[in-house]
């Protein structure tokens, strides 16, 4: 076939892509209702979790005339607990996989970099799958003490097991329109890394603000005071995922009975090396072996992706309702 043929053809496949087809519908309204119901968890988790005051019975977000000291608690709670939601990667993972359906049925005009979107948010839905029922999961069964009702920890099945599973279904609709750029298996690092530095941050910052805070009582051995100023530190990244804690990564104990601080301290940033190089490891990993898995076209030189994106642009014939380029 010569060079005008491939380009008729190529030109007639990116037409037939640019049309509503039943795969297309079906990740529309997937997407529609996984960010419906993601909304519907985080007031949920407002109502009934995060601002719950679980000795009454009652959201403080409702109550009438609170007292200071229920003012103080209902400001923390809204703090610390529901907007530190935004901050977790399920709520991330669940917003690009309704944005990027939503985005792939509707957007014509920059086709390809909705495809290619879409891509990225199914590697790192997959991702957050893996991290969450592997290292999260087991750590939170302390939550469901029996004072707890259904919808008290309801926001833990939707976000975590219901969404994730309407997500899968609606990309194996999207599947055979996936698009990758020899590129994007190194980029999909890039949000990880980030992550990941910023929960560093994020858990130093606190900690250590809340260790060294910690005013040592009289009497008190050195093991002692710093035992206690652990606790301190540990109290106060409570709503943070444990496993990367920096001081004691991966859950292991620290302060350690027999075995000198130094010594914990080491082994304790090895593992957080090791880790760190673990988990960015993880997403091109995931890309790459979808590539194979699913046979998503590779456009491997950037001639080929100009190309691509020049045909999918003159078989354009309307105006797009989402946009997100790269």
């Amino acid at each position: 076939m010569d060079i005008q043929k491939q380009k008729i053809v190529s030109n007639q496949n990116a037409k037939e892509s640019l049309k509503m087809t039943p795969n297309k519908i079906v990740a529309l309204i997937i997407g529609i209702v996984l960010l419906t119901f993601l909304v519907g968890s985080l007031i949920n988790d407002l109502i009934f979790y995060d601002t719950y005051d679980f000795d009454s019975g009652q959201s403080l977000l409702f109550k009438h005339n609170k007292s200071k000291e229920e003012w103080a608690i209902f400001k923390d709670k809204f703090i610390w607990q529901f907007l530190m939601r935004f901050t977790y990667l399920t709520v991330h993972i669940n917003l690009l996989a309704s944005v990027s359906l939503i985005n792939y049925a509707l957007n014509k005009k920059y086709q390809l970099s909705a495809r290619r979107f879409l891509n990225f948010a199914f590697t790192y839905l997959v991702f957050g799958v893996i991290l969450y029922w592997g290292f999260v999961s087991f750590r939170l069964t302390e939550r469901f003490t029996g004072r707890l009702k259904w919808y008290n920890y309801f926001h833990v099945y939707l976000s975590h097991l219901i969404m994730p599973i309407f997500a899968f279904v609606g990309f194996l609709f999207a599947k055979n329109d996936l698009i990758m750029w020899k590129r994007d298996i190194a980029w999909s690092t890039f949000y990880v890394a980030a992550y990941i530095f910023f929960y560093f941050v994020m858990y130093t910052t606190l900690f250590v603000k809340a260790f060294n805070g910690y005013k040592p009582e009289p009497g008190l051995t050195s093991d002692q005071i710093y035992l206690k100023r652990m606790e301190a530190g540990n109290a106060a990244t409570t709503f943070l995922y444990d496993f990367l804690h920096f001081a004691k990564p991966l859950f292991s104990e620290n302060p350690y009975k027999g075995f000198s601080h130094t010594l914990i301290w080491t082994k304790a940033i090895l593992i957080d090396i090791i880790l760190v190089a673990f988990l960015i490891s993880i997403s091109p990993l995931l890309m790459f072996t979808f590539k194979y898995l699913f046979k998503i076209k590779m456009l491997k030189t950037k001639e080929e992706y100009l190309e691509y994106k020049k045909i999918l642009k003159e078989n354009w014939n309307a105006k797009p309702i989402l946009a997100i380029a790269y």
